[in-house]
């Protein structure tokens, strides 16, 4: 459904750490969103791809499109297109700077993002460094994805999620209170939740 395109391309970015675009076909034409990932400007990319597209808007971090149908595959081929023209650069390196936070801060952090929010260029998103988290149990997902299950202060449960986790060398036991964390805080889809989790982008 239209509605959901926008939290799935989000998604699957976080997930495959690439630029995600994703749409809803209805009848002869579909409706778009694009989420970016690392150094990609998704209306930047929409625009090399204008020639297929009916309409497009948004920014370098989010945007929106509507494409028909008979111009769905040509659009796919164009943007699949430019990550083949860059499979032999460099990949663009993360910002090495993060807010060191404590984990008893983590609430207090997520408000904060609320006032910060909408992220994008010249406002973009803050990565933290967590320190004093202490895993209550783990599990792995889709023989990929590590999840530990953390209780921050009040008791309140905390999910801190290393997408491709084993595809990056982590292991069940690499978090530690004694470990920092750098990730993101990404909202929680689920219903009855804590209202985001822990996106982890390293730990050391």
């Amino acid at each position: 459904h239209r509605g959901v395109v926008g939290p799935v391309a989000a998604r699957l970015a976080e997930t495959w750490r690439k630029s995600a675009f994703v749409v809803a076909v209805e009848g002869d034409e579909g409706t778009g969103s694009a989420r970016g990932w690392g150094s990609d400007n998704v209306s930047r990319l929409l625009a090399g791809s204008s020639e297929c597209l009916v309409r497009y808007g948004g920014h370098g971090s989010a945007a929106g499109f509507t494409v028909r149908l008979d111009r769905l595959e040509d659009l796919r081929a164009a943007l699949a297109g430019v990550y083949e023209e860059r499979s032999e650069e460099r990949p663009p390196q993360p910002d090495p700077s993060f807010h060191r936070i404590q984990a008893a801060e983590v609430m207090d952090a997520w408000r904060a993002l609320g006032i910060l929010d909408p992220f994008g260029p010249g406002n973009p998103e803050p990565r933290l460094g967590l320190e004093g988290l202490r895993a209550r149990g783990s599990r792995v997902v889709h023989d990929r994805h590590l999840i530990w299950d953390v209780e921050m202060d009040g008791g309140q449960p905390l999910s801190v999620i290393a997408w491709d986790g084993l595809r990056r060398s982590l292991g069940p036991d690499a978090l530690r209170p004694s470990c920092m964390v750098v990730g993101r805080l990404v909202p929680e889809q689920r219903p009855g939740a804590t209202p985001f989790y822990l996106s982890v982008e390293a730990i050391f």
